[in-house]
């Protein structure tokens, strides 16, 4: 404390605040002095930018150190920016004039030495200070396209680079991952560093997320805040009988409130809550009674699931494969929907979900599938056909399987280059939803439900005279899959998991999306059995919501006879297989 004014003086104030518990609607008191940086003469030359991670970047690195075997710790920093490296300001030092609750005497001044809460500069400089710490003394870098991401590499007896740890930043809470030979050390070096209020392994709430280690799989759910925060809008039984009536103004606030809430949750645990957010983000203006009621169905659902998680599985780094699966379908707009430039909204929706498996399913065989990014969002180019549609829904899913294999690769092997990142990349294949004939080349197969783009990607020369913008982003696509040595496989409507992220009410949609997040299996069809039981038996071309949902019954009690057949007339290798894919889908289900 320094009495006297030979800098400039800033305002504070004391903020009190209750910081949730780990506990349902659980609270602990907290105070935090802050200082007013809008006061702060300097701030209009400051650094300011301090980057967070990406959800995909954080299910990408969970998945990445689960199969590399690491251990997990979830840390949180005390008091993190005053541990900061030393302010240094081009006009000289800063002061702070004291609030109520300091108890400090009349005329005192408080020289800010370090960087305090409310200072604009404050987050940059305590991400400084931790990655100068990480890189100069500790010996780590930064992964390639996630800032957040740090890995440490040591040779191996093969001479390769050997991923021993990694630190995941989100401010001044970490995930601290290591092998179990490198453990203490990581901890050591961090704990001489920074004095750290938690110290949490393999469980714990990190960044609105509770996240669960295991020895084959991580858990990741949003349970308590779905508990704690999402609430359906109360509307009066008279007012439900006029679905298409506008909305009152408090009934359009509380349905507003209700629907900036659901658009975080369903970015980063409920993929099938995506599509809702979407559309409505766009609808709210026009919004009905009829909407109210589609939303609250769905708050009423993800109360009724709070705790269903993404499941992580642990694969082999080596044989770990992506999948993406993209869809697009059309949707029902409204007058007076408008987008972002205030052109008419476009009733395209494109979706698509990235998932990571133990390797590159064949025929209907079930494989784990860990999801790690997903995206429902208006097409950003209005197309005339639904050859556009599915042309650049599948686009967007190449790109974000590009983005996410640097990202691994970097981390795993370390050896990516920006000048040369596609020759590093493994294989990964697309699903597209269909029905087609299955026509395969070695190591490649490319099918799609739109003859004309499905002719396009065999022929390997796009050509569509009706919308030659759909060509052009076709051929982007062929190329990419020239590049990558990558191939597409078919699947039907009633398989497709982003089905419900198209969709306004996925509850409607055909249930994949459901069934794969209760099992974390994933599974797709034998082309040349599925075309056969199409032609035979119309059951197979239903696309309606009851259809799907008879069909995937109906896989899961072929499941239990296979599994009651092979104990009666023997097959241990089969009973193992299937007997387990069961017991993790009534895990799953259970949680």
């Amino acid at each position: 404390m320094r009495f006297g004014n030979d800098g400039p003086i800033s305002s504070s104030r004391m903020v009190r605040r209750r910081k949730p518990l780990p506990e349902d609607h659980k609270w602990k008191a907290k105070s935090r002095w802050c200082v007013g940086g809008h006061t702060d003469p300097d701030t209009g030359s400051l650094t300011t930018y301090s980057p967070t991670p990406q959800g995909e970047g954080m299910m990408a690195f969970m998945q990445t150190s689960l199969n590399l075997g690491h251990r997990f710790s979830f840390t949180d920093v005390r008091n993190a920016f005053c541990q900061s490296d030393k302010l240094v300001r081009p006009r000289g030092p800063i002061y702070a004039s004291p609030c109520e609750g300091l108890g400090l005497p009349e005329g005192a001044l408080i020289a800010i030495d370090v960087p305090v809460y409310g200072l604009d500069d404050a987050p940059a400089a305590w991400r400084t200070t931790v990655v100068r710490h990480l890189i100069d003394e500790m010996g780590y870098v930064r992964n390639l396209v996630e800032p957040c991401w740090f890995m440490k590499f040591e040779e191996s007896s093969e001479g390769k680079k050997k991923n021993v740890s990694q630190i995941l930043l989100e401010v001044d809470d970490f995930i601290v991952t290591a092998l179990p030979s490198h453990e203490a050390e990581v901890e050591r070096r961090l704990r001489e560093r920074f004095h750290f209020g938690k110290w949490e392994r393999n469980e714990a709430e990190y960044a609105g997320r509770r996240v669960r280690v295991l020895h084959d799989r991580i858990l990741v759910d949003q349970g308590k805040y779905i508990r704690e925060q999402v609430r359906p809008v109360p509307l009066e039984k008279t007012r439900k009988q006029d679905k298409k009536s506008p909305l009152l103004k408090e009934e359009f606030e509380m349905l507003r409130s209700c629907i900036y809430k659901i658009p975080w949750l369903a970015k980063e645990s409920r993929p099938e809550m995506a599509g809702l957010a979407s559309i409505m983000a766009s609808r709210l203006t026009v919004a009905t009674i009829e909407d109210v009621m589609t939303v609250n169905k769905c708050v009423n659902h993800l109360n009724n699931t709070a705790d269903r998680a993404i499941t992580l599985w642990k694969f082999v780094p080596d044989e770990m494969s992506f999948v993406v699966v993209t869809d697009a379908g059309g949707i029902t707009t409204r007058p007076g929907e408008e987008d972002e430039m205030g052109l008419p909204v476009d009733a395209t929706q494109g979706a698509w979900a990235v998932i990571a498996t133990s390797h590159l399913p064949t025929g209907r065989e079930r494989v784990k599938g860990s999801l790690l990014a997903w995206r429902s969002s208006k097409l950003k180019r209005k197309v005339f056909s639904s050859f556009g549609g599915e042309a650049q829904a599948m686009l967007q899913g190449i790109n974000e399987v590009d983005w996410l294999q640097v990202m691994v690769r970097d981390a795993v092997i370390h050896d990516v280059q920006l000048r040369d990142w596609r020759n590093s990349l493994s294989p990964h294949m697309l699903v597209l939803r269909g029905e087609c004939q299955l026509h395969g080349r070695q190591q490649q197969c490319s099918v799609t439900d739109a003859k004309s783009l499905f002719d396009c990607i065999l022929k390997e020369n796009p050509q569509g005279r009706q919308d030659r913008k759909a060509a052009l982003e076709l051929a982007i696509v062929v190329k990419d899959l020239q590049e990558t040595r990558s191939f597409v496989r078919w699947t039907p409507h009633q398989k497709n998991i982003v089905d419900s992220l198209t969709k306004i009410d996925p509850l409607k949609g055909n249930g994949a999306m459901e069934d794969f997040l209760k099992s974390g299996i994933l599974s797709l069809v034998d082309v040349k059995e599925e075309l056969e039981n199409r032609a035979s038996d119309p059951r197979f071309r239903r696309r309606s919501h009851s259809a799907s949902v008879a069909r995937l019954l109906q896989e899961h009690q072929n499941d239990y006879m296979t599994l009651w057949s092979t104990l009666i007339w023997g097959n241990c290798e089969v009973v193992l297989e299937v007997f387990g894919g069961l017991l993790r889908a009534i895990d799953q289900r259970d949680m």
